[in-house]
């Protein structure tokens, strides 16, 4: 946590695979006040049944028995599409604000489709990254944590 810092200022990203807060510094690096510039959310069905109903397929082996393949995880699916999406509208969101400096909180799974989806100019401008969920976690709550 040592090379995190949130300089005044500077745009938090806060995601996980279901909700994106983007938070403003308007305070210091060791007292940040946060405030939510903007708020994303996704809406996926709880239930994998409700996005899709067909069985894993099997594949046939001329040596042996037919084996099953593993079901697709349609969960991580729609997650990984939201943060994609998240980081478009992150990446957008800098572009019109002039942001010059951003960090990212985000789960370590999310950080990794982030960090694959982000452009080089993004993750230039990034002072820290922390793996950590504080998605659901209040801002005043956010901004304490981050500030550790």
């Amino acid at each position: 946590m040592d090379d995190f810092k949130l300089n005044h200022k500077a745009l938090l990203l806060v995601c996980d695979g279901a909700k994106a807060l983007f938070l403003r510094n308007d305070g210091t690096p060791m007292e940040p006040r946060l405030s939510v510039e903007r708020e994303l959310r996704t809406e996926t069905p709880s239930r994998t049944a409700e996005m899709g109903t067909d069985r894993p397929g099997r594949t046939t082996n001329a040596a042996g028995p037919a084996s099953a393949m593993e079901q697709t995880d349609f969960h991580t699916q729609e997650e990984e599409a939201f943060l994609q999406l998240v980081v478009a509208e992150f990446e957008a969101h800098c572009r019109e604000k002039d942001i010059k400096q951003i960090a990212i909180a985000a789960p370590a799974r999310a950080l990794a489709v982030i960090r694959g989806a982000a452009s080089k100019e993004l993750m230039g401008r990034c002072s820290g990254q922390l793996a950590k969920d504080y998605v659901n976690h209040p801002v005043a709550e956010i901004a304490r944590l981050v500030a550790m």
